[in-house]
């Protein structure tokens, strides 16, 4: 591989403040070299608390939390000023071969 890194919010229970605090705590102390987050923003919608037939809102109040918080201005001001490139995975792996690039 090619010495990939990971960081990761984690969200349970966590207003999007908290959230967008702890990205950017994260955020701040990166250190050059390749690094991943995976998550799963999306919409607050009723298809998406349709899904959580456990608990009924938390995935969607979540992935709506993720989404506010990427998509938040100071966070993406916060990327930009840190000199952050935010890439696809497209550009690291081959799909047809499920290899890094």
């Amino acid at each position: 591989m090619f010495g990939l890194q990971s960081i990761r919010v984690q969200w349970n229970e966590r207003t999007p403040e908290e959230g967008k605090r702890l990205l950017a705590e994260q955020l701040r102390q990166l250190k050059p070299g390749l690094w991943l987050y995976v998550d799963h923003p999306a919409a607050d919608t009723p298809e998406l608390r349709a899904v959580d037939t456990v608990v009924g809102d938390r995935w969607a109040r979540e992935r709506s939390s993720v989404l506010a918080t990427w998509a938040d201005p100071a966070i993406r001001a916060m990327i930009e000023d840190l000199g952050i490139e935010l890439v696809s995975p497209r550009r690291l792996f081959d799909y047809s071969t499920c290899r890094p690039k």
